[in-house]
């Protein structure tokens, strides 16, 4: 379970640095798929974060403090 967290926040960092970097060419270039494209990207921010957080409160539950 503690993977799965890590993997999510890993998986997070690489796409939070896409969201922030995409929108930035979209407006520069005027591409509206760019920015529509990174608007999506953070709600999959969302949902990684979230599920992270959930592993992490369950681990903390089962009393699990290894790693």
């Amino acid at each position: 379970m503690s993977d799965l967290g890590y993997f999510s926040i890993l998986t997070a960092f690489i796409i939070s640095i896409y969201v922030i970097a995409v929108p930035l060419i979209g407006v520069r270039h005027d591409r509206r798929e760019l920015i529509a494209s990174a608007e999506r990207g953070v709600e999959v921010l969302f949902f990684l974060i979230s599920m992270a957080s959930f592993a992490l409160l369950y681990l903390f539950l089962v009393r699990d403090f290894q790693n």
